[in-house]
């Protein structure tokens, strides 16, 4: 791992801290009220540091449908959603965590 380090910073590559997934298992009976709640203590509970979480946010569409099973379908549909909930953003105030681009990291 070091050797990765030492190539980022001979080369002034941007670099992350942590790469995550939150932690949930999706079923057919998967609420969102459920989710958004692990969600936000997941963010509660993030490492200092830079972290990149990766979700596939989308609008439950019949394209949407048409592409994904439907656990997948829900699961981005539910990100979608999280993303403009106001519950999220007070999290992030409340956790002093701020969004952040590729472009302030490198």
């Amino acid at each position: 791992m070091n050797i990765i380090r030492e190539n980022i910073a001979m080369y002034h590559l941007p670099c992350i801290d942590y790469l995550k997934k939150y932690p949930i298992h999706f079923t057919e009976d998967t609420s969102y009220e459920k989710f958004k709640i692990i969600f936000l203590d997941f963010l509660k509970r993030l490492d200092h540091g830079v972290t990149e979480i990766y979700m596939h946010p989308a609008d439950l569409t019949l394209e949407l449908k048409n592409i994904c099973h439907s656990r997948a379908c829900l699961k981005r549909y539910y990100e979608y959603r999280l993303l403009q909930d106001e519950d999220l953003a007070k999290t992030l105030e409340q956790e002093n965590i701020n969004l952040i681009g590729w472009e302030n990291i490198s």
